[in-house]
């Protein structure tokens, strides 16, 4: 039996190896083709930043773990307005980022909801995603959903940990899409219900930031800036440092990558995504050491 090289091995596909819910690489990859994420969206994402930014991210994302695909069903098309989906239709938007828009979710597959939805919320778990100043979490019960006007990082956070979850149900954790879980990107250390944990309204923007390296925990910060709401997205710096180019095998976790970038030098590709949203970069293609 041949083994693809590291290069090519899904990283998810990887995971479920190493911790023996498969023999091979091509058997993991099997079992992940077969797992499909819904996404229910209510027509009032419009109105909120954090609504955006959880559907894309929660296409974005899931279409990497979810290789049978991303569904999503939309109450409505609009013309959004937040970072990486700006400009485009909503349906538009979905499949650029990887999802399938369709009239149909079943009762057989995991379920996110985002936004009110008209109709029924069908799935095996379904989870409704909520958001409130710094805070974003995924929750059982509507009763329990915040206010729903956080910043957008609140809808990158809440669509992450349903992805996670949803994708743990999948692959036999029986709490998973069960619970109510959210986190504080404002105050990580407080419970996520608790008052502080909502933080003060966004004030500032980081003027300039530096990535240091390119590869998932840096590409997640890069989608997230690309989500920042910058009034002139041309006054803002983002240095980036990095030797390596993209291979098959960071599709699976790279949130800015994409077949045809494979070959290219991470710095060029993820200097490409961000200077489309108006962002300036700086490029620094050398190893990072005491000089």
């Amino acid at each position: 039996m041949s083994w693809p090289h590291a290069d090519e091995i899904h990283r998810t596909a990887k995971q479920l190896v190493d911790n023996g819910r498969a023999a091979t690489p091509a058997e993991a990859v099997a079992m992940l083709e077969r797992l499909v994420l819904q996404v229910n969206v209510g027509p009032d994402i419009l109105d909120r930043p954090a609504g955006q930014a959880a559907l894309l991210t929660a296409v974005n994302a899931g279409q990497r773990a979810f290789l049978g695909g991303v569904v999503v069903r939309l109450d409505d098309d609009p013309l959004l307005s937040e970072g990486w989906g700006a400009g485009r239709r909503a349906s538009d938007a979905v499949r650029w980022f990887g999802g399938r828009v369709s009239e149909e979710i079943t009762d057989d597959r995991p379920t996110m909801v985002i936004g009110n939805p008209s109709r029924h919320s069908l799935g095996e778990v379904v989870m409704y995603t909520t958001f409130g100043g710094w805070v974003g979490a995924v929750v059982q019960d509507l009763d329990n959903r915040l206010s729903d006007d956080g910043i957008a990082l609140a809808g990158v956070i809440a669509a992450a940990l349903g992805v996670s979850d949803a994708f743990q149900h999948c692959v036999g954790d029986p709490e998973a899409g069960r619970r109510d879980i959210g986190l504080s990107l404002w105050r990580p250390d407080s419970q996520w219900e608790s008052d502080q944990a909502l933080g003060p309204a966004l004030q500032y923007l980081p003027a300039a930031c530096w990535l240091l390296g390119l590869g998932h925990l840096g590409q997640g910060y890069a989608w997230s800036l690309g989500l920042l709401p910058y009034a002139r997205p041309a006054d803002a710096k983002v240095f980036l440092v990095d030797t390596d180019a993209i291979v098959a095998g960071n599709l699976a976790t790279g949130l800015l990558a994409r077949p045809t970038d494979i070959g290219v030098l991470k710095t060029r590709m993820v200097a490409a995504r961000l200077e489309s949203l108006g962002l300036e970069t700086r490029i620094q293609e050398r190893r990072f050491d005491d000089s």
